[in-house]
């Protein structure tokens, strides 16, 4: 799918290897490529879009025009003129980031929290709000999420790593710099996957707001224009996941995932028996959360194979990567990692062993945007699909969510991006009609807070 450019003073580019994720050209990497008009028609260029460097080169040396470059490529990524120069050709990347603050917030879900193969899930959300301002006075916001049963999830340390060791680090950088969003990745092997995410959300919603544009903008433009929205449902007795499944499909969400991976025979029989009380028609995906062995999943799989099922996932072990592979070969459910999935080089295990077929994916586990959307990037150049999964965030993570979404060609599944699981969630912004998540509005992620934060 062609991701489809919104602005009419773009350039077009493919990321190329080296920046596989990252949407922003230094200045001097460009080559002044914004010195002149060029409109190339896709069906005049030679290439699968590629900005060769003799192109570069010729470029280069043309001054005091504008550019407009036209290569529409399934991969692309946008740049909008404004990210390099300014209108008077000063450069506007010379932007500072002057503070960055902390705040914590508890919040409560809507519903009592559900039963999964790690335990109860706990109803009181705590969050960590992030706030970093450049030195014009621009603000931009992200969230640290922790999810539960997991070894970052102490909001307290969550905050300490934040305010300890990543502000003396963004104090004075250049937010639209790729090497900050790179060392956040590399360089903190003792701060977690949730600070490094509240920081490169608050980083990506400023660099938007600064060029007054939304996230997806900067990320490549639109590939979508709404994001389908799945429900979650715990483990429970089979006659009431089956009638909860139904409630959800009724109120318009676009497919039910179900929890199991406690007990084989129920999980079997509760899946039969929502198929049958939602319909032929109904999506309906499973989640063991690493409950089962390569012959529980067998069995569960084979059981379900009538059943058609988007996916099953994270069915074993997170480093069982030839059971996996077993369970690909011997089954026509498809396969989606989880916990087995952290790390960039975890999704290059995943696809060396051959071992999934479906990516899920949490800004908090990989660390926020940046690293998620090069983990899509990967998946996408091996057929594989991707899925965002949230923690029960505020519309901010969610909103974070929903950008990535709207600007990647391999999410074309419902997303479990929590629609109003928080009763009295701070932010506010997008909207949710019938199960899908409308285009969101305003510059950045598009959220507000609300007085009472």
């Amino acid at each position: 799918m062609s991701c489809r450019n919104v602005s009419s003073n773009c350039i077009i580019v493919p990321p190329l290897q080296e920046y596989p994720n990252f949407v922003f050209r230094p200045v001097s990497e460009m080559s002044r490529l914004l010195s002149l008009v060029v409109s190339i028609s896709p069906r005049m260029v030679p290439f699968k879009g590629y900005l060769t460097t003799s192109l570069r080169k010729s470029l280069s040396n043309i001054s005091n025009h504008a550019i407009s470059i036209s290569l529409q490529t399934s991969n692309a990524v946008a740049f909008n003129i404004h990210q390099v120069v300014g209108e008077r050709g000063k450069q506007v990347n010379s932007m500072r980031i002057a503070t960055v603050k902390t705040e914590p917030i508890t919040t409560c879900l809507a519903n009592n929290g559900f039963t999964t193969t790690y335990g109860e899930e706990p109803s009181v959300r705590n969050h960590v709000i992030v706030q970093i301002t450049s030195d014009s006075g621009i603000t931009g916001v992200g969230e640290a999420c922790p999810l539960p049963f997991t070894e970052d999830d102490d909001p307290v340390q969550i905050r300490k790593e934040i305010d300890d060791q990543l502000t003396q680090f963004l104090l004075g950088k250049d937010p639209f710099n790729k090497e900050v969003f790179r060392d956040l990745t590399e360089k903190f092997p003792n701060v977690g996957g949730t600070a490094r995410t509240g920081v490169d959300l608050a980083l990506y919603d400023l660099a938007a707001k600064i060029r007054s544009v939304p996230v997806y903008q900067i990320l490549g433009g639109l590939c979508r224009e709404h994001v389908e929205i799945a429900a979650v449902l715990g483990i429970g007795t089979p006659q009431f996941i089956a009638d909860e499944a139904a409630h959800q499909l009724n109120q318009g969400m676009k497919s039910v995932k179900i929890k199991v991976g406690l007990d084989v025979e129920r999980d079997i029989e509760t899946l039969k028996l929502v198929r049958e009380t939602v319909g032929e028609s109904a999506k309906i995906r499973a989640d063991a959360n690493t409950g089962y062995s390569v012959k529980q999943a067998l069995q569960v799989l084979k059981a379900s194979e009538e059943l058609d099922l988007e996916y099953l996932e994270q069915p074993l072990a997170a480093d069982d990567y030839e059971g996996f592979n077993q369970l690909r070969k011997s089954c026509s459910v498809p396969i989606m990692a989880d916990e087995s999935l952290y790390t960039y080089e975890d999704a290059v295990t995943l696809i060396e062993h051959e071992a999934v077929d479906f990516f899920g994916l949490k800004l908090i586990k990989h660390g926020g945007i940046f690293q998620t959307k090069r983990i899509a990037i990967l998946a996408e150049e091996n057929d594989i699909e991707c899925v965002i999964i949230s923690p029960w965030e505020t519309q901010i993570g969610i909103s974070a969510a929903v950008h990535l979404v709207l600007s990647g060609s391999n999410f074309n599944h419902a997303h479990e991006i929590a629609p109003g699981s928080l009763k009295d969630d701070p932010f506010y912004g997008l909207v949710k009609e019938d199960g899908i998540y409308q285009l969101p509005k305003g510059t950045g992620l598009g959220i507000t807070k609300s007085d009472s934060v």
